[in-house]
């Protein structure tokens, strides 16, 4: 079953000032941010991200691999 992920404007707008900081930074390394991001939002394989901790109420955190962010979700 395919998941469908909902970015909220601030996650969009964090993505946006992340990738601009990056880029830079050094060219393309703004791209790999994005890409790290995306793998965690493409990989919902079931029941893998049932194990990353709480964050908040029905909100759970998973570190970005290779960069100092954390993607918050929860599933409907």
């Amino acid at each position: 079953m395919r998941s469908v992920v909902h970015l909220k404007l601030s996650a969009v707008e964090d993505l946006a000032e992340g990738f601009a900081w990056y880029e830079a930074s050094a060219p393309g390394l703004g791209d790999e941010f994005l890409a790290a991001v995306a793998t965690f939002t493409s990989n919902r394989l079931p029941g893998i991200y049932d194990r990353m901790p709480w964050a908040y109420k029905n909100v759970r955190r998973a570190l970005v691999q290779r960069f100092p962010y954390s993607v918050f979700y929860g599933v409907a």
